[in-house]
């Protein structure tokens, strides 16, 4: 699948267009402030790596719905697959009546995931935030521990326990976070910190050998949740020397390792999870976004021992694991796998260029990323916003990201965007750069 004769257009004088704004005029009427809209374009349609407003302007789509349509819009193989399990049945209740493709699709998530230890378990929820509160869960009910540690400028979720799992008050002011079990450790961000690459990752791995010794103690921690490469938090890798250091010290003190792949995970840096850069396996996996591209779908993938603690009926959920997500998750999967290489090469092509760009702005303050998972930070926040309304007026989508909103994300269609697109796109953002500046 490629993007099929769709073409960057935009036919409006004003972007949003005339309708767009009358559709959203009526936005406060009906729906809390608490929703905001990071565009003000109202979709009609969507193909590939292209989305149509209700005005007619098209738009090459760099946001991916936050990283959900890996495998691209209106994939015709997802689609395909969904319509057949909708004129099946659409609902039976997984524990109640169940069906064979939520096993199916479990299967095919445990034959993916190298856990540590082996032989692994998987079940279904609906959205990230809960495959992360239910992973947390199974955790401390294995170990009979409550602790969890957690890391500066992490994203697990909005639910009362993940958001205190989360780092930034914007999504959790005023929520009364459950956070009195979590204990939270520095990610290490070479450039925020006050000396070299080397000293920050020592720093880090120092303090959280402290936090699970000292101050949390080995037999009162469960687990401990890390992005391996930080979403919400700006796009940011975890090192590799911290990451295999973090491993280390969850199974020398039998902490179990949870890693979040809500955002990284199904192809998104090139590989099918991120941890598979780093050659480590986790006791636990948290999925979801774009393992259904665009239905919802979560999960969780652990070992046997982890995911069995907990006593029949003890997990469990009305629509976790619903048979038209199922459907549209096994292809999604083999979309993805199949496709995996050509992750890496947009994801090479876009480093390559925005690192050139980088070279020639004065707005950009670095480049970073794994595979097509990319990260823009700036040295000024407040241009963040007016790039992106640039872009969106000249037909790209962009999101902006970092816990102080200095990070413009690359989180597109993987599987369906075109170099030609990607070229097209970046070529874009490059001239609003420079219009800025």
């Amino acid at each position: 699948m490629r993007d099929e004769g769709w073409a960057r257009k935009i036919v409006t004088e004003e972007v949003p267009g005339p309708r767009s704004k009358n559709i959203l005029e009526k936005k406060d009427e009906y729906i809390p402030r608490g929703i905001s809209i990071a565009h003000g374009i109202v979709a009609d349609k969507a193909k590939g790596s292209y989305i149509k407003d209700v005005d007619g302007n098209i738009f090459i789509d760099f946001a991916g719905g936050i990283a959900v349509t890996n495998a691209g819009h209106s994939n015709p193989n997802i689609t395909e697959a969904i319509k057949e399990q909708t004129d099946r049945f659409t609902h039976t209740q997984a524990y109640k009546v169940p069906y064979e493709n939520y096993i199916e699709l479990a299967k095919k998530v445990i034959s993916i995931t190298p856990i540590k230890g082996g032989e692994s378990r998987c079940y279904f929820a609906n959205s990230g935030a809960e495959a992360v509160e239910n992973a947390v869960r199974v955790a401390r009910h294995h170990k009979k521990a409550p602790k969890v540690i957690r890391f500066t400028d992490s994203f697990h979720g909005r639910t009362s326990l993940t958001m205190g799992l989360t780092a930034n008050s914007t999504y959790k002011k005023g929520g009364f976070p459950d956070d009195s079990f979590i204990t939270i450790a520095p990610f290490p961000n070479p450039e925020k910190f006050p000396g070299t690459e080397e000293e920050c990752i020592e720093y880090s791995l120092d303090h959280l050998k402290y936090l699970i010794e000292v101050e949390c103690s080995p037999e009162e921690t469960a687990a401990l949740i890390i992005e391996p490469v930080q979403g919400e938090g700006g796009y940011l890798p975890a090192p590799r020397s911290f990451l295999k250091g973090v491993r280390e010290l969850c199974e020398e003190h039998d902490v179990a390792f949870i890693a979040d792949e809500v955002q990284s995970g199904v192809g998104r840096t090139g590989e099918f999870w991120a941890f598979e850069h780093y050659e480590i396996k986790p006791d636990l996996v948290t999925f979801g976004k774009s393992i259904a591209n665009g239905l919802p779908l979560s999960g969780i993938v652990g070992r046997k021992d982890i995911m069995d603690s907990v006593h029949p009926g003890g997990i469990g959920g009305t629509f976790g694991g619903n048979p038209v997500s199922c459907a549209a998750a096994i292809a999604t999967i083999d979309e993805i796998r199949d496709n995996l290489d050509h992750a890496k090469r947009i994801g090479d092509l876009m480093m390559k260029r925005l690192s050139e760009i980088k070279e020639s702005s004065e707005l950009i303050e670095d480049v970073r990323g794994l595979g097509p998972m990319i990260g823009i930070v700036f040295k000024d926040s407040e241009k963040v916003e007016h790039v992106i309304e640039l872009a969106r007026r000249d037909g790209l989508l962009l999101l902006k990201a970092g816990s102080d909103g200095d990070v413009i994300r690359i989180c597109g269609p993987i599987v369906s965007t075109e170099e030609k697109v990607i070229e097209e796109g970046l070529k874009i953002f490059e001239t609003v750069l420079e219009e800025i500046s």
